[in-house]
């Protein structure tokens, strides 16, 4: 039976250091932009609450109004 010896050739020694990079830098992009998203959706749904809670406060007042005419 033979021996056969594996051999690290230079491409190899260049080719798998970038590709664990490049695997390892798209991971990084990709939670930097997930991270992302989670902030602008929170933005998001603090300004919906923010102008809900506005649209109350105007038909409150808009109902003090009414009942204010309503007594005259």
């Amino acid at each position: 039976m033979k021996k056969v010896k594996g051999v690290y050739t230079v491409e190899a020694a260049i080719i798998i250091p970038m590709v664990l990079f490049t695997m390892a830098e798209s991971i990084h992009i990709g939670i930097d932009l997930y991270m992302k998203t989670e902030r602008m959706a929170a933005d998001v749904r603090e300004v919906e609450e923010l102008e809900d809670v506005e649209l109350i406060h105007k038909l409150r007042s808009a109902g003090n109004i009414v009942e204010a005419l309503k007594k005259k």
